[in-house]
């Protein structure tokens, strides 16, 4: 009976320290130091995926770029020669628009939104190679958030 009562404790504390969605989009915002951001619409079902540079003392411009998170088939790492690497978010059979357009610090849009057909994203990180796999894991938590059965590319 106390095995059955322990067990059913390890399972409950499982379920309920999963991270939320709104707590996943933090950690990804806060890990990466502000330069990647994800923001999540529930109703519209759109995943918008946000690139944040420093262009000079000044200056700074957002790259957004919006998909269908329904698109996504994995998610796997590209290492980098150098100190950037990739999150890549590879599509399903035949690729999917991506909606992209570049924002100023007031968010006011600074060129025409584009379409552009591609076969996978990448999520460009300035981390170190250890950390990656935290960050690749965190999006596969991400899409099982939002309902969406993402393999983990690495895996296959």
């Amino acid at each position: 009976m106390k095995f059955k009562i322990l067990i059913l404790c390890f399972f409950f504390s499982l379920s309920s320290s999963s991270q939320t969605l709104d707590e996943t989009i933090d950690w990804i915002g806060s890990n990466s130091e502000g330069l990647a951001q994800v923001m999540y619409d529930e109703s519209t079902g759109v995943l918008t995926l946000i690139k944040v540079q420093q262009l000079g003392p000044r200056s700074i411009m957002a790259f957004v770029s919006e998909i269908d998170p329904k698109a996504v088939a994995s998610i796997d790492i590209k290492y980098g020669s150098d100190e950037w690497n990739n999150i890549q978010l590879n599509f399903k059979t035949g690729g999917t628009n991506v909606k992209s357009y570049t924002v100023n610090k007031d968010w006011e849009l600074t060129m025409d939104p584009i379409n552009t057909h591609m076969y996978g994203f990448d999520i460009n990180l300035k981390n170190s190679r250890d950390y990656l796999p935290k960050f690749k894991k965190a999006y596969l938590h991400l899409f099982r958030q939002i309902g969406i059965a993402v393999k983990d590319g690495d895996m296959f």
